[in-house]
Order: structure tokens, then C-alpha cells, then sequence
């Protein structure tokens, strides 16, 4: 879609917006790309439940 001022609506995924279930495979497809974009760090494997955890957190959070 081209938006009133001409440009292009880029639409992307990030912060709330992510609908995609994260799940350990997820950590393990980042820190996939990290390496091969030669990226000198990685990212702990949470368990399913950790993340579950965290989501909750969030939620909980944002709900005052």
C-alpha cells in the first residue's frame, strides 16, 4: 500500500506485534543467524515453561 506521503507501508514484526509462538527452537534459529552473520555472542536456551513464565510476567505487567 502507498501511503499519503508517497512512501510504501512497510508492515513489521516487532514488540507486541509478534504473533508467532516462541518456543526454544526459536532461540536456537537466532543464535543460528547470529553465527552465520558472524556475530560474537549467543542467547541462552530457555525451557518452554521459562518462557511461558516470562510471557505471563508481561501479561501481568501490562495489566497494571
Amino acid at each position: 500500500m502507498i501511503l499519503m506521503n508517497g512512501l510504501e507501508e512497510i508492515n513489521q514484526m516487532i514488540g507486541g506485534n509478534v504473533t508467532e509462538k516462541i518456543t526454544p527452537e526459536t532461540y536456537e534459529k537466532m543464535n543460528k543467524e547470529f553465527e552465520e552473520d558472524g556475530l560474537a555472542f549467543r542467547i541462552n536456551i530457555p525451557t518452554q515453561e521459562e518462557i511461558d513464565e516470562w510471557r505471563k510476567r508481561g501479561q501481568e505487567d501490562s495489566l497494571g
